[in-house]
């Protein structure tokens, strides 16, 4: 068969060959355009046992059309769909038959980067670029894929995860007329759809935890000073953030077993030490992951987490590597530079906070399930909510996947993300 795609008739050859496992790269309009914008322009697929190549065209202008649809259906039957970014590639087919492959270090091609750097502000830069480039450069990407994936192995976790982070990334955050005030988008085209910008979430981080940096904005990390997230407004009703207080250390508390006497950690140390809750909550901070102060000692929350930390570097030395929480990740120390017990007594408790907090999103996206109301944005240890008033029924059952873990919150709504008050 040919590489190339385009007839129904080539279509119908290729679902002949009954591929049972493929690698399968999309190819989006434009090389940085978010994918929930548009179909993409194309589909890579490589067969794993024969290691053919093919290129399906659904948009480029080079070439004959077939129905992308189709090739979602097709796609169902296949026994395993290996590819670069599972999370991407949910916005074109979403099945449990996909699977995420480890991460390799993808370069463009020389083809794919004189185009980029010459069209880098066209939305169409993928239509331009000639198709055989598009497919040359997948060509390289699966050979890399290809040296390992006899030894993948399915990570199901992953899959809960890509498929959380999917559905938040895709609802978007709406946004105002005064978006250009505060952020200095180049290029929109990429992210802004409809007065809502999209956000993406980057799984692909040592321990986990997701961080969410797209088209220049730091979603993660916004300004609260400086007035930028006046320009964040809700679709529906309102927005609603909930903030969980104390989080990191509750989960060392509980990874440790301490046991509170008032159920807040600061409390318990302003009480030993005689100060109150705001200054004791700032010296916990500076002593929270090690290097306790040596008059702080004895309180035992930081005796516990002390003896814990050297028993996980022990440990880490010992058998070169130590598992995150319910073995779902696991830290090699070949792969990890500069390390100490502090840093890596932080990277576990960053992985105690994404499984925790995967769980607790998990739970809430359930209970918003065919209501208007939104997740639209998770930040570590706070979820914003674009809320809809006809589901204010479903709040008391939101808060209660919190008490269930036993995890204090607070809870503030408004018109504009800058101008929350206490709810």
């Amino acid at each position: 068969m040919f590489w190339l795609i385009e007839t129904q008739e080539q279509f119908e050859d290729l679902k002949d060959h009954k591929l049972e496992n493929i690698i399968a790269i999309p190819i989006q309009r434009h090389l940085e355009l978010h994918p929930a914008i548009y179909t993409p322009l194309c589909l890579y697929v490589r067969d794993v046992d024969t290691k053919e190549g093919y290129l399906l065209n659904f948009f480029h202008s080079e070439a004959l059309k077939i129905e992308y649809t189709q090739v979602r259906e097709w796609i169902a039957t296949i026994q395993k769909v290996y590819t670069p970014d599972r999370k991407v590639f949910n916005y074109f087919y979403h099945g449990q038959n996909t699977y995420s492959l480890p991460t390799t270090k993808e370069e463009n091609t020389q083809a794919l980067n004189y185009f980029s750097r010459r069209y880098y502000n066209d939305p169409e830069l993928s239509n331009i670029i000639p198709i055989v480039k598009h497919f040359e450069h997948c060509q390289k990407v699966s050979e890399e894929h290809l040296k390992d994936i006899s030894d993948y192995v399915p990570n199901e976790f992953r899959k809960t995860v890509e498929d959380i982070f999917w559905v938040i990334e895709r609802n978007g955050l709406k946004v105002s007329d005064t978006l250009e005030e505060y952020f200095n988008i180049e290029r929109p085209f990429l992210s802004l759809v409809n007065q809502h910008i999209l956000t993406q979430y980057n799984l692909n981080n040592t321990t986990g935890r997701p961080s969410n940096h797209f088209n220049h904005i730091n979603f993660a990390a916004l300004n609260k000073d400086n007035g930028c997230r006046s320009v964040f407004v809700p679709r529906n009703d309102l927005l609603m953030e909930i903030d969980l207080v104390a989080y990191h250390p509750t989960l060392i508390s509980k990874l440790v077993k301490y046991e509170s006497a008032t159920g807040d950690i600061y409390e318990d140390f302003g009480q030993v030490y005689g100060m109150d809750r705001d200054e004791a909550k700032k010296l916990v901070f500076k002593q929270l992951y090690g290097n306790v102060f040596e008059q702080y000692k004895d309180f035992e929350f930081f005796k516990l987490t002390t003896a814990y930390i050297d028993e996980l570097w022990t440990k880490f030395q010992k058998q070169g590597y130590i598992d995150g929480v319910d073995e779902r990740y696991r830290f090699y120390r070949k792969d990890l530079t500069n390390m100490n017990p502090q840093k890596l007594f932080n990277y576990i408790i960053q992985n105690y906070e994404t499984v925790s907090n995967v769980g607790l999103l998990q739970k809430i996206l359930y209970l918003l399930e065919d209501k208007k109301s939104k997740i639209v944005l998770y930040t570590y240890d706070a979820i914003l909510l674009d809320l809809a008033k006809e589901d204010k029924d479903i709040l008391r059952k939101i808060v209660g996947v919190f008490e269930e873990e036993n995890l204090k919150i607070t809870i503030n709504v408004g018109k504009r993300y800058d101008s929350l008050q206490p709810f």
